[in-house]
């Protein structure tokens, strides 16, 4: 059962965006509730994901560049923790000899006020929404060292097996793989952005 309190301290039907709400919820423990986690139905549940693929727009930075492997913190929606750059798979940036804008394929590194597509990688999955599906939840900024170094927007994800979350209740005999070859034992798996399809290669 879920009651939604005022600020007034008055139970009321619903929530407006920009009011300030007290949820009183049955059957769970505040213990159970992190800063992040999103309302859903149940037989809706909210996507979760810890691998992003990013449309972002760099601000000015702190260092000279914004490489693979940089590390940033991550503020989308009510979650912030850092991120880590995996990819760039383009970026369009201002020719320092030209002046004109010029894309690059899968650069290296790229510099302040350029825009760039990314794929950022999670310390554990959250709730994220494609900007087209939801702009609240796919909306973000990136900061480093307490300045807002790029603002983006998730364009796709990669979705979070739940799974991995449940903890197991009971033991279940697993057939013996002594004598499997190492191919058979970890098969490669293949996931299609575009289609949202798992394939064992």
């Amino acid at each position: 059962m879920l009651n939604i309190i005022n600020d007034k301290q008055q139970q009321v039907t619903y929530g407006r965006p920009g009011d300030n709400v007290q949820l009183k919820i049955s059957n769970l423990d505040e213990e159970q509730v992190f800063k992040g986690d999103v309302l859903c139905p149940r037989d809706d549940l909210m996507p979760i994901s810890q691998v992003l693929e990013c449309e972002i727009e760099l601000l000015e930075l702190l260092k000279p560049i914004f490489s693979k492997g940089s590390q940033c913190m991550m503020h989308v929606h009510t979650y912030a923790d850092d991120v880590t750059v995996k990819d760039i798979k383009w970026s369009k940036e201002k020719d320092q000899a030209t002046g004109e804008i010029v894309q690059k394929e899968n650069p290296k590194f790229t510099r302040s006020f350029a825009k760039c597509l990314v794929r950022l990688t999670t310390k554990t999955p959250i709730p994220v929404e494609k900007i087209s599906e939801c702009a609240s939840l796919g909306r973000f900024t990136l900061r480093d060292e307490g300045k807002t170094i790029a603002i983006g927007k998730i364009t796709r994800f990669i979705p979070f097996n739940r799974e991995k979350l449940a903890r197991p209740t009971a033991v279940v005999d697993t057939p013996d793989v002594s004598n499997a070859s190492a191919s058979d034992k970890h098969a490669p798996v293949v996931f299609n952005l575009e289609t949202g399809e798992t394939t064992e290669t």
